[in-house]
């Protein structure tokens, strides 16, 4: 029913870059023609896959930003996801050092505020 239907799919700037290449992946196999307009910055993905690697190598794994800002999310699920002692803080009050107690290695990484809204 899918075969030949026209869809466009369109990332916002800060989504999670192998998840967008994974959903992309789907519909083309469902035989959907596929546009893609991938608007998903250049910094953003090379942060979000420098996040991972770090990630994966480390006992504990923080994300410094805004609650509010997409980018850290998806740098916190992304980080998570490759760590499962991992921490989303936006001020030091967040940060519990007793969490932190018996790890060896830490690794951090952030995000950003959100845009002001006027």
């Amino acid at each position: 029913m899918s075969r030949g239907k026209k869809i466009c799919i369109v990332a916002q700037t800060t989504f999670n870059y192998n998840k967008f290449k994974e959903l992309v992946e789907i519909l083309e196999k469902k035989s959907y023609d596929v546009s893609v307009l991938n608007t998903i910055c250049n910094a953003t993905k090379e942060r979000q896959t420098e996040a991972q690697s770090i990630a994966e190598t480390v006992d504990a794994m923080i994300v410094i930003g805004d609650k509010h800002s997409s980018n850290t999310q998806k740098l916190f699920e992304i980080c998570r996801k490759a760590c499962n002692n991992t921490y989303y803080i936006q001020t030091l009050g967040d940060l519990d050092l007793n969490q932190l107690g018996s790890v060896e290695t830490v690794g951090i990484t952030a995000g950003g505020h959100p845009r002001p809204t006027i």
